[in-house]
Parts: C-alpha cells; structure tokens; sequence
C-alpha cells in the first residue's frame, strides 16, 4: 500500500532496485538447481565438506544476492550450533564483488566467538569503503591477521598498512658553517619500519604480514604445487595404439614365417 501511494518516479526506482536484486533468480541454471535443492545448511556446518561458488566476472553482479543468500543461511546455521564443533570458514575471495554481505563487519568483529572464521580478500581499502562506507575503516582492526601483496596502488592503504609496522627514531647529523668555525648539529626523525613505498614494490613471492598480537614482517609465500596438465586425447590412445601396432607386426613375422616355411 506505501508503495503505492509514493511518486512514480520513485515507485519506478523501487521497482527497478527490485528487479536488479531478483534477476538472478530468473537464471535457468539457478532455477534449474533449485527445482531438487540438495543443499541443507544446518548438516553442512556439522561436517567437514567444503562448498566452492564460482561465478564469472561479467555474472557476479547479477549472482551476488544468491551468493549473500546462502552465505547468510551457513551463517545462521552456524551461530545455531551448541557443543564446541570445529569452526566454519569463510574464504571469500573479491568479497566486495562476489559476497558483499551487508552485515560484514558484524560477521568478522562477533563471528569468531561463535564459530565462523571469515577470510576477506580485497584490492584495497579503497574497494571497501566504496561497499560498507566508514565501516570499512575499521577493517584493519577487526581482522586480526593482515596479509598485503605488492602493487597496492591506494595511497590511504600503504599509509595505515605502513603505520601498523611502526616506526623508529634515526639520528642525522648535519655539518654547519665551514672550517674551525662550523660545526655538527644532530637531529633525530622517526622512519617508517615498513614504507609505504617498499610494501607497493614487493616482488612476487613476499608478503607483509601484520597481525594484532605479534609484530608484523616480510614473509615468503609458499608457491601453490603445480597442477597436473591433462592429457590429450591422442596422448592417452598412444599405449594402446603401440600395443595395436606391435600385435600387428608380430602377426605380420608370424605369417612371413610360415610362408617361408611353405616354400
């Protein structure tokens, strides 16, 4: 009835806002899927299965309210659970994009303590703030453990990543006047442990770590093991199309011999 009764212009907004959030619920393969749903979040928090949802860049927009829907479910089941199970863990990758929950602040300051671990990945916080606002600011506190890779391009980011590290005091001294008559003064500045600048420019393979309970540093990150190349048809027939061959060249001497013995 309030929808009714407010101006076109803004009925026509609400519905448009409307109808962007429930597209994807016109996708065949979602509908497809939800025709048999085999999915109960209250025995997969109980278990040890791991979900994967995947969707690709041009689609995330439109899937991102199913992806909100269900991480929201897992939710709720978890903070249900009594006992002390072991935890569930959100490994949200481009989070802003592909998971943007609302309430992710909530999720990361309380969920820990109630048995879901949140793993955020991002580009910055820049990315952030444009998704949760001036919550966002308060990411680097929530997240106990800060990882940063090189090629940070947010001022604002290297800034506070920068300031995490802390700083130390460096004497410089500076000669004044020339011959018998100059003579040194010394100041002391305090310099970044971790520069911004250095932290932009890490090469591959290092990481800054910065973590609320031990003091951060460079790390070296373990390289993924290398995935298993498939196949091609023709590589896999080859054993059987040796064997073919040498089975026909054994029938071929097999015959070349008794026709010499026929002779």
């Amino acid at each position: 009835m309030g929808i009714a009764e407010t101006d076109e212009r803004e009925r026509s907004g609400i519905f448009s806002t409307a109808a962007r959030i429930l597209s994807a619920y016109r996708n065949q393969h979602a509908l497809a899927a939800a025709a048999e749903p085999n999915f109960d979040p209250a025995r997969f928090v109980w278990g040890s299965d791991t979900l994967y949802l995947v969707a690709p860049s041009h689609h995330q927009a439109q899937l991102a309210p199913i992806v909100v829907c269900l991480l929201d479910q897992i939710r709720q089941a978890t903070y249900a659970r009594g006992g002390n199970p072991p935890p569930v863990i959100f490994a949200l990758d481009e989070v802003a994009n592909i998971a943007p929950l609302p309430d992710l602040p909530a999720i990361v300051a309380e969920g820990a303590g109630q048995g879901l671990v949140t793993l955020a990945c991002l580009q910055d916080l820049h990315q952030a703030r444009a998704r949760w606002g001036r919550a966002a600011d308060g990411f680097l506190t929530l997240f106990a453990a800060k990882l940063a890779l090189g090629g940070i391009a947010d001022r604002d980011t290297l800034t506070q990543l920068s300031y995490l590290g802390g700083s130390t005091d460096v004497t410089y001294r500076t000669r004044n006047g020339q011959g018998l008559k100059g003579g040194w003064s010394q100041s002391i500045q305090q310099r970044p442990l971790f520069p911004p600048e250095r932290i932009n420019t890490m090469p591959a393979g290092i990481a800054y770590l910065a973590h609320s309970h031990y003091s951060p540093l460079y790390v070296s990150l373990v390289p993924p093991a290398p995935i298993p190349r498939r196949k091609t048809l023709r590589e896999l027939l080859a054993p059987w199309r040796r064997g073919v061959a040498r089975g026909a060249a054994g029938r071929a001497s097999v015959t070349h011999s008794k026709e010499k013995n026929h002779d």
